[in-house]
C-alpha cells in the first residue's frame, strides 16, 4: 500500500509538470513559442511567396505538412526536431517516381504513419490524384503506398489514418466509394443516410465527415456500434475527432460562427474560437482542447479553446508589427495530448526579413514552483524508500 502511495504521489507531481491553460492567468510564461528551421538554421519557407502548410503534430511530437510555392503545392513533408532545437525535414516521395502535380499529406498518426493523396501514372500522359499511405522505416526514408480502390481515372484522397492504421477519405466524382475505407479490416456499416466523404476517424471505429442531402452538405459522427448521427447544415468538413466522441469543424454547424464542434457523449453542439469571430476548429486532443483559426477584423487569429475558455494566440504571443520575431499568428492547425500547438503565421527574422506562413510550436512549460515541487516529491520517495530498506 506504501508503494502504492509513493508512486500516485509521484505520479501528481510529474502530471503538475503540464500546466492547464485554463488555470493560466498570463499564457505567455506557460507556453514556448519557437519557429520551425530546418538543420542548416533557415526558416521553412523557400521563399517570400512561398509557406508551409502545417497540418498535424503527433504525440512523438513529430510534425507533418505541405509547402506550397506561389499557390502550387510543392510536396509534402515530415519533420522531427533534434536536441539542437532544429528540425530534419524529409521531403515525402511521390507514388511514382516520375513525380507529379500533387503530393499533399493530410494526417499523422503516432507511429508515423500518414496519409493524403500524390500523382499516380498509367501512362507516360495519364496521371490521376489518389489517395497515399506513407510509412516510415527502420533507414529513415518513407515507403509510399498507392490506397486508391476502383477507376484509375477517379480521383481519390485519404482525409486520416488512426493509430491502428486505419485511413478514411473520399473518391471523386462523390459516390463511386462513399466513404472510402482505405485500409483493410475496417468495414463499418452506417445506417441511411449514407455518408459521401469521410474525414476524420478514431482509435475506436468511430469517424466524421460530410453528407450530401438534397443539395446539401451536412456533418455527421458515426459511433463504434454504426450508428449515424446527423448534426446539421455546414459548408465544410470535419477536422478530427477523438476517442470521447468530440468533433471538430472547418465551418459553422448551426451558422452560429462558434458552433464548430460536436460532443456525442451529451448530444451538444459547442462553441470555440474567439466570441463572435468566423471560426474554423482544425484539431483537437484526446483533452478536448481545440485549436484553429478565428477571423477577427477580417484577419485570422490562431485560437485555444480549453474548458469552455478561449485564448485568442494571436493577441497573446505576437511581437507587433515591425518588431523581430512573430509579426502574427494567423491559424494553430493542430495540437497533441501533451498540449503542444502548431500553426502557422507571419515571421520577422533579425534581418527584418518577412517570412510568410511559416510555422510555430508552443510548447508547455513547467513553472518554477513546478520544479521544486518535483525535486521534494523525488526527495520524499527515496528518503521512503531508504527507510524501507533499513527496516
Amino acid at each position: 500500500m506504501m508503494k502504492q502511495r509513493n508512486r500516485v504521489a509521484l505520479l501528481a507531481l510529474v502530471m503538475g509538470l503540464l500546466p492547464v491553460a485554463a488555470n493560466a492567468v498570463d499564457l505567455r510564461s506557460q507556453y514556448r513559442l519557437e519557429v520551425v528551421r530546418n538543420m542548416a538554421g533557415q526558416v521553412i519557407s523557400s521563399n517570400s511567396s512561398s509557406y508551409a502548410d502545417l497540418v498535424s503534430i503527433n504525440n512523438k511530437g513529430h510534425i507533418a505538412g505541405n509547402l506550397v510555392n506561389n499557390g502550387t503545392y510543392a510536396g509534402a513533408f515530415w519533420a522531427s526536431e533534434n536536441s539542437d532545437g532544429k528540425w530534419n525535414v524529409v521531403n515525402l516521395p511521390f507514388l511514382d517516381a516520375r513525380g507529379g502535380n500533387y503530393n499533399r499529406v493530410n494526417a499523422l498518426n503516432d507511429n508515423d504513419q500518414m496519409v493524403g493523396y500524390s500523382t499516380e501514372w498509367a501512362s507516360s500522359s495519364n496521371s490521376k490524384q489518389h489517395a497515399a499511405e506513407w510509412s516510415l522505416l527502420s533507414d529513415g526514408h518513407f515507403l509510399t503506398t498507392s490506397l486508391h480502390q476502383g477507376n484509375f481515372q477517379n480521383t481519390s484522397t485519404a482525409s486520416d489514418i488512426n493509430n491502428l492504421g486505419q485511413a478514411i477519405g473520399s473518391s471523386f466524382p462523390p459516390g463511386v466509394l462513399s466513404p472510402t475505407m482505405l485500409t483493410a479490416g475496417f468495414n463499418p456499416t452506417p445506417t441511411n443516410p449514407v455518408p459521401t466523404e469521410g474525414w476524420a476517424i478514431a482509435n475506436n471505429d468511430m469517424y466524421a465527415g460530410l453528407t450530401k442531402i438534397g443539395g446539401s452538405s451536412r456533418g455527421f459522427i458515426v459511433d463504434h456500434n454504426g450508428i449515424h448521427t446527423d448534426i446539421g447544415i455546414f459548408g465544410k468538413a470535419a477536422t478530427a475527432i477523438n476517442d470521447n466522441g468530440l468533433a471538430t469543424f472547418f465551418d459553422s454547424i448551426d451558422y452560429n460562427n462558434n458552433h464548430v464542434a460536436y460532443d456525442l457523449r451529451s448530444a451538444a453542439v459547442l462553441k470555440a474560437g474567439v466570441e463572435g469571430a468566423i471560426t474554423h476548429a482544425m484539431g483537437s486532443n484526446a483533452s478536448s482542447s481545440i485549436v484553429g483559426q478565428s477571423f477577427v477584423n477580417n484577419r485570422g487569429h490562431a485560437f485555444l479553446t480549453q474548458n469552455e475558455e478561449t485564448w485568442d494566440l494571436d493577441q497573446i504571443f505576437s511581437t507587433g508589427a515591425g518588431q523581430p520575431g512573430w509579426s502574427h499568428l494567423e491559424a494553430a492547425t493542430d495540437i497533441n495530448d501533451r498540449g503542444v500547438i502548431i500553426g502557422t503565421g507571419t515571421y520577422l527574422d533579425t534581418n527584418h526579413r518577412t517570412i510568410d506562413k511559416a510555422i510555430f510550436v508552443l510548447t508547455p512549460v513547467p513553472e518554477p514552483q513546478t520544479y521544486a515541487m518535483l525535486l521534494a516529491g523525488l526527495a520524499v520517495v527515496g528518503w521512503r524508500a531508504r527507510s524501507r530498506r533499513r527496516g
